[in-house]
Parts: C-alpha cells; structure tokens; sequence
C-alpha cells in the first residue's frame, strides 16, 4: 500500500505541473487565437490521434501487464511498434492533402505533416516509459512527462507569439515527442532494447490485437463529435465544443489523471500476486467520486466566471454547454478504471466486446444531434454517458465479482460531499437573483467557499478519502520535521 501511494502521489504531481502549464497554455492562446483557429488545430489532432492509437498497438500495457517480461519480448515490442510508425507515419503524409480537401481547409495538410513527424520519435519514448511504469519508478516517468510538457508549453505559446496561428500547436506537438523520447533514454539508458527481433511476436500481437481494436474504436468515438461538427457545421464550432469538453473533463483528465498513471501498474501487481480485484476497484471508486463529483458540481454552478477566468470573454457562448456537459460526466465516474481493471483481470477481450456493444448506436445518436449543432451533441451526452458506464460495468462485475449494491454504498458518501460542497456556490447564485452569471470575484469567492465545503464535508462524513488525505499530510509533516535544518540540526 506505501508503494502505491507513493506513486500517486508523485503521479499526482505530475499531473497537477502538468495541468498547470497546459491551463497557462489554454488561457494564452485563447485570447490570441479565435475559436476557428484552434478548431482547427482540434479538427487536425483529432484525425491523427487515430493514427497514434493504432501505432501504440498496445505496446505499453502489453509491456506492464504481461506476468514474465523478457529482453526479447521487450524488443517484439519496440520492433511492432517501429513497423507500425513508419507505416502510418508514410500513410499520413500521403493522406493529408485529400483529407484537408474533404473538410474543405488547406491549411489542414502542412498541420497533419508536422504532427506525424512525432510518431517516429514514439517508439523509444514508449516502451521506456511502459518498462518504467512496470517497474514503478515513476519519479523518472514524472521527470520526462513534466519535461517534455514544458518543451511543448514553451513551443507552442512562443510560436503563438510569434503569429504562427494555429500551426504552433502542431510545433508545440513535436517538440513534446522529440523531448520524451531524449528524455526516457536519459532516464533509463539501455538502448540494448532497440533491436530489432519478432520472436514474441504472437503474444504481442494477440494482446495488441484487442487493445489495439478496443483503443481505437474508443478514440474514434471520443473525436467523433469534432470530426462530425467540423463537416456539419465549422472549424469555430470545433473549437467551441472543444473548449467546453476540455472543462468539464478536467477531473477526469487532470486532477484524477494520476489515478490512471498507477492504476494498471498496480492492479497488474495485484493480479500476479493472486489478490482479489473487487475490493481495491471499489475503494477507488469511493475516492475518485471524493474528487469527480465535487469538482463537476462547482465548475456548472461556477460557469461563467471559470470561463471567462481561464478562456476569455470571447468564449462566454460555450458556458450552457459546460453546464449540460458536467451533468453528463457525473455519469461517467467508472470510466476511469475501465480500462486497467479489465486488462489486469486478463480480460482484454472484454474491453472491446464492451465498447463493440455501447459505442456504435452512441456514434449514430451523435451524428444525428451533430447536425442541429453543438448543444444538441451536448444534450445527447447526458444520455449516452449512463448507457456506456452500465455496459461496461456490467462486463467488470462478470470478471471481478460484486453486487450493484455494493457500488452503491461505495459512492454514497462522495454524493453528501458534493453536496457539502455546493453549499456556498449555492448561496452565491441565490445571492445574485438566482442567475449563474456571478461577477468574478463573487465566482472566486464561492469557489474557495466550495473547497472549504468539501474539506469539512470530508472530515464530518467521515469518508475515507479524508482519511488518506489525512496519512499523506502527516507523512509530509514527518518528513519536514525530520529535514536537518528545520529540526535545528546541521546539515550533513
């Protein structure tokens, strides 16, 4: 237990520098480029992160979850991944003046070039990265994640300075690759690992088959809404609808994205040791709803002036989207540990069987509501949400065994936190008229309001989270306690 909470603490780390400068990035940018712009920089990452899911192949979970690691199932890896980003990297370059003429942008070609241009540094970043994440050192996986982030920031908001428009982000993307691959060799140096070998090449491609199948029909759905605006509507609705996702998924995607860092890690270990996967996948939903659900609670009573703080006036029209949309993620809670505990149960197959059964009709809804605009996609969401989560809960409870009540009683005192959290929003909206347009500083003020609401929300409930929060903070204190200058010693 001391081995996981040190990795996500320094997970977390990671994350929140990361959040940091990405949200430094986001709220630059946004007030220097319009929302065209930066539609079109969604419009052409969207059509590449396919492109990266299916050059990954899974080689990372095959690396971190597979019982007996070997130097040459170490180079099958990096040998099928190679394969796969020169191919598709070729592919890309060929493809992407016909795919800027069918979304009618030209500027479109010169962004999807640079981008890929990155996928030829991914497989000497990505098996490092898997084998450091195995081995649970992440102090070196946060070192090259925040590095490699900081090139990225630096890159791209210089460049957006500099008027290079919306190909800064495709610049600020390459310099991201380049410097974590320079930065996982640095950290673990044993480039014996980039032979070239195919001998376990059956269990690679039988792990990356599913994943690879799973992976990109989840990230074809996940884009599906920019790709579908970008036809139907405009490059300005891509950037719109982009900026209210990007809001509303920030629990999910910063503040519980260390969650994700170690939860394959570590449940992988459970699982070769023999443990039982039920128990530790419903404590951690007990502390992510801690965290989700107060979070999405606070930023839709908080709308408007947590837009118009962290985007900018101009993006003021996304704010009944960002309202309808965290309603929606509420939904969503399991959707983190999906992935890890079905893979760590040794059911990659069920990762695909499930996103085979949910995902199709779902994409068919939102091509529908892509057509009326982006509040009816918005709209859609709340509805397709609860039908992914139950399909994919359903396929864990096969695998891990549990009772729906159980989930239930798990969640239960993450829901009185949110409450106790909303409290002072509450009033601030009530305060105003009833209306959620607050002034700025009457927005901030009920902000930290709402943080205070949750602490002691956490501490009179009761809830576990509270608890651990309570052991880290000690731990730090004992640390500090224990440094030779705060305790009157000398330095050694």
């Amino acid at each position: 237990m001391a081995g996981i909470r040190r990795a996500f603490l320094l997970t977390s780390l990671e994350r929140y520098l990361v959040l940091g400068m990405n949200f430094g990035v986001i709220a630059v940018v946004s007030r220097l480029l319009t929302p065209a712009e930066i539609g079109l920089a969604v419009l052409g990452t969207s059509l590449l992160s396919l492109a990266e899911t299916l050059r990954e192949f899974g080689t990372a979970s095959y690396l971190i979850q597979e019982r007996n690691i070997t130097q040459d199932r170490v180079r099958t890896a990096f040998t099928v991944m190679t394969v796969l980003s020169v191919l598709i990297f070729a592919v890309v370059v060929a493809l992407a003046g016909p795919l800027a003429e069918m979304y009618g942008e030209e500027r479109l070609a010169p962004y999807l070039r640079v981008i890929a241009l990155g996928f030829l540094a991914g497989p000497v970043s990505a098996p490092i990265v898997a084998l450091l994440r195995r081995e649970m050192a992440f102090g070196a996986v946060v070192l090259v994640n925040v590095a490699s982030s900081l090139a990225n920031a630096v890159v791209t908001v210089g460049l957006v300075l500099l008027g290079e428009g919306y190909m800064s982000f495709a610049w600020g993307g390459l310099a991201w690759c380049v410097s974590a691959a320079l930065l996982a060799v640095a950290m673990r140096p044993d480039t014996s690992i980039f032979r070239f070998r195919l001998s376990d090449w059956r269990g690679a491609v039988a792990f990356g088959g599913y994943n690879s199948a799973t992976a990109i029909l989840n990230r074809f759905y996940e884009v599906l809404p920019y790709l579908l605006l970008g036809r139907m509507q405009s490059a300005g609705s891509v950037g719109l609808f982009q900026r209210a996702m990007l809001l509303c998924q920030l629990p999910e995607r910063s503040l519980l994205a260390g969650v994700m860092g170690v939860a394959l890690p570590a449940l992988a270990a459970e699982a070769r040791q023999g443990g039982g996967l039920a128990r530790p996948y419903l404590r951690a939903l007990c502390y992510l709803t801690a965290v989700q659900w107060p979070v999405l609670l606070l930023l839709g009573l908080l709308a408007y002036p947590a837009v118009g703080l962290l985007l900018g006036s101009q993006w003021l029209p996304v704010v009944p989207i960002v309202q309808v949309l965290c309603i929606a993620q509420v939904f969503a809670f399991p959707a983190p540990l999906t992935y890890p505990v079905l893979v760590a149960a040794g059911a990659v197959r069920d990762t695909l069987v499930s996103s085979l059964i949910a995902l199709p009709p779902s994409a068919v809804v939102l091509f529908f509501a892509a057509g009326s605009g982006i509040e009816a996609v918005a709209a859609s969401m709340v509805v397709l949400l609860p039908l992914q989560v139950w399909v994919a809960v359903w396929f864990i409870r096969r695998r891990i065994g549990f009772r729906w009540g159980e989930i239930l009683r798990a969640v239960a005192g993450s829901a009185a936190v949110a409450l106790g959290t909303s409290l002072a929003p509450v009033t601030a909206i009530a305060l105003h008229g009833f209306r959620t347009d607050l002034p700025l500083g009457m927005g901030i003020l009920a902000g930290v309001g709402g943080v205070i609401g949750w602490a002691l929300a956490l501490r009179l409930i009761g809830h576990p989270l509270g608890g651990e929060l309570r052991h880290v903070a000690d731990r730090l204190r004992d640390r500090l306690r224990a440094a030779p200058l705060l305790a009157g010693r000398p330095p050694a």
